[in-house]
């Protein structure tokens, strides 16, 4: 079970200033979830390479009296006195759309220019970690006060081997605040061009400027990588702007009154898009291009389409400055996807490109009257 609450609320509204022919419009939300998820306590590993134990430490001069002074050991402790690592996530977001529409005279045709805000906070806070340094420190004591590594502690219970104010004294946490933020203005035309037998043709225009900004930022622990088992990271900001323009067309070549066998209804549509990122270049014109075919009645519909579609990479992909993550990579000799001991290291790649893609999608609807 992980705990999860969420808090929301939602505004809007409109009004017309010049009856059809302008109006405007303004809505809004605001998000609050948190959730919670809990891991076991922090494994405190000394091992050769991370945090040793040397054999100088009093108590392993207690357990192993003979041994070398001037050796490393190598061994595995949970603190379950000191609780679960449990990270809270806060999340918070504001969202605001206003602007302006209306219709162009008596027309068919109709405008609208939109402006969007957008913020998003999260703050990811992490409990249950170890201070690397006092512990590292602790290790080394060759005094009683010095870490014991080899008692035992029931979950819920006190320990006997650790002072519980030594056990206290290694608690530390960390946060990291993720911003992002949003802004963009939309003009968009569009409306009725000419008649077909079959139908209305139409078409709209539009055109899309904004800016998408991160900023991520760990606190001063998780950057000097003071808290085991956290990972280290480290803080970045990026910033891009995007202009885009599209237009999209709408033609119906049978319908209505206008058929012949075999064709009751056939329309086609089809849409181009031009995207520029100011750090990843431009995406080229992508096209999409569909069609809907009713063969006989209304009874079957035939679908299908074709588009080309891109993703720019993440500002994470793009910039992230190189910090420390356990997760799994795929390893080339055993074919298996491992998590390395060691860690990995994570960094951006500010040469990526967009991704791009194409889609074909062809399907069929058959919805009979007589079963309805």
């Amino acid at each position: 079970y992980r705990p999860h609450e969420k808090y929301s609320t939602y505004l809007s509204g409109d009004h017309q200033l010049f009856d059809k022919h302008l109006e405007m419009f303004v809505s809004a939300y605001y998000v609050r979830n948190t959730s919670l998820n809990q891991l076991a306590p922090s494994p405190l590993s000394a091992s050769l390479g991370q945090r040793p134990l040397p054999t100088s430490n009093y108590w392993v001069r207690q357990v192993f009296p003979g041994s070398p002074t001037n050796g490393v050991m190598t061994v595995g402790y949970r603190p379950v006195e000191l609780g679960p690592r449990v990270t809270r996530w806060e999340f918070e977001n504001f969202h605001g759309v206003a602007g302006l529409k209306g219709q162009i005279g008596e027309s068919s045709w109709n405008w609208d220019l939109t402006f969007l805000w957008d913020r998003t906070t999260i703050d990811n806070i992490q409990t249950g970690g170890v201070r690397a340094t006092e512990y590292s420190r602790l290790l080394t004591l060759g005094t009683s006060d010095a870490w014991n590594p080899f008692g035992y502690t029931p979950i819920g219970g006190t320990t006997v081997v650790n002072p519980i104010s030594t056990v206290q004294g290694l608690s530390a946490s960390g946060l990291t605040k993720d911003l992002y933020s949003v802004m963009s203005l939309d003009f968009n035309v569009g409306g009725d061009v000419f008649d077909l037998p079959g139908g209305t043709v139409s078409t709209s225009i539009g055109g899309v400027t904004r800016r998408d900004k991160l900023d991520h930022r760990p606190d001063f622990a998780l950057e000097q990588e003071l808290i085991f088992p956290f990972n280290q990271d480290t803080p970045f900001a990026a910033q891009r702007d995007i202009d885009a323009a599209y237009g999209e067309f709408f033609v119906p070549v049978f319908g209505n009154d206008f058929t012949i066998p075999a064709f009751s209804s056939l329309s086609f549509s089809g849409a181009l898009r031009y995207e520029e990122f100011s750090d990843v270049g431009d995406t080229g014109v992508k096209p999409r291009v569909s069609f809907r075919w009713q063969p006989v009645g209304k009874d079957l519909t035939i679908r299908g389409s074709y588009a080309e579609g891109f993703i720019a990479p993440s500002f994470s992909a793009l910039y992230a400055t190189p910090g420390q993550n356990f997760i799994e990579v795929l390893n080339p000799i055993t074919g298996l996807r491992e998590q390395p001991p060691d860690a990995v290291i994570q960094f951006g790649n500010p040469n990526l490109k967009p991704s791009e893609a194409e889609n074909w999608l062809v399907g069929f609807v058959y919805s009979p009257e007589y079963v309805k």
